[in-house]
């Protein structure tokens, strides 16, 4: 006999081959197929998953299964259609309404993934990657203070979760809370100090609470440090240091935004207006023609 190939996944090991060894176990072949889908061999998953359901239709974990392997072979008719026949087999399965709310979510029926998001947190009040996504669509659907709420259960949840903070911030950004906002980005520096986005709406707070020029311009110099083709972070980089009446700064600033987006009318415009400070005025007026041109 041939010795079975096995993987480990989700926190247990189950065989890859010799179906020898799983013979009529249903529960065998959901493993199979669950081993399979952690291998990204969708199609064998879904023959793995069908021949477990076949054996006992009313293994949950099967049905669950096969409808995320018929999602990731680009068939989320089926997949719901599996997600449904696990919730008539238990209708309380949050593993089965998340799975669904994703499916769902692709197919951008948004209402009905927030449906289906909402059972599963029901069902189980701390299943994070459920408030999470549904969060998600909440901002999709631009009910911010919904998105909030769910965004505050992530971190309430996994007070460590970098992107339920991050999404946390976004949504109080939206609400115009920008001081609850600052503290959300803070805790995702905290978390990560290199995550550049952070950084970036960290900036646009400050600004928006009329903060140190110099604060600002460290942000979205830490910024450009991490991420050295953001177009907006150059440009921000720039009218902070105009603030402080550092021209020539921020003329490299303006430069390098250009070498990234030429075709950027306010890059064009502040550029000559630092030229202008600087008394570069022939320069400057070259500047501005540019962005003239754009407003034709």
């Amino acid at each position: 006999m041939a010795e079975a190939d096995y993987i480990f996944f989700d926190g247990s090991w189950f065989i890859v081959h010799c179906s020898w060894l799983i013979g009529e176990s249903a529960d065998a072949w959901m493993g199979r197929g669950f081993a399979l889908y952690g291998l990204e061999k969708y199609p064998e998953a879904v023959t793995a998953f069908n021949q477990a359901t076949e054996l006992d239709p009313s293994l949950v974990g099967a049905w669950v299964g096969l409808g995320m392997a018929l999602d990731d072979t680009g068939k989320p008719e089926d997949a719901l259609a599996a997600y449904d026949q696990a919730l008539k087999v238990n209708p309380n399965s949050d593993w089965a309404w998340f799975h669904r709310g994703i499916t769902l979510g692709r197919l951008e029926r948004d209402q009905e993934a927030l449906e289906a998001y909402d059972q599963a947190v029901r069902i189980d009040p701390d299943y994070e990657r459920a408030w999470f996504n549904r969060g998600y669509i909440l901002i999709e659907l631009e009910r911010y203070p919904e998105a909030e709420t769910s965004f505050a259960e992530v971190v309430r949840i996994n007070p460590n979760s970098e992107p339920g903070w991050f999404m946390r911030g976004l949504a109080l950004l939206e609400m115009e809370q920008n001081n609850t906002a600052l503290k959300a980005f803070e805790r995702v520096l905290l978390i990560n100090p290199e995550n550049a986005n952070a950084w970036y709406n960290k900036g646009i707070i400050l600004e928006n609470l009329d903060g140190d020029d110099w604060e600002i311009f460290a942000t979205y110099d830490r910024v450009v440090q991490l991420m050295p083709d953001d177009v907006g972070g150059w440009f921000k980089r720039g009218n902070a240091l105009l603030r402080l009446d550092r021209y020539a700064d921020a003329l490299n600033s303006y430069d390098r935004m250009l070498e990234l987006e030429p075709d950027s009318e306010v890059g064009w415009y502040n550029r000559g207006i630092a030229l202008a400070l600087l008394e570069r005025y022939h320069d400057a007026i070259a500047s501005f023609l540019p962005s003239e041109c754009f407003w034709r």
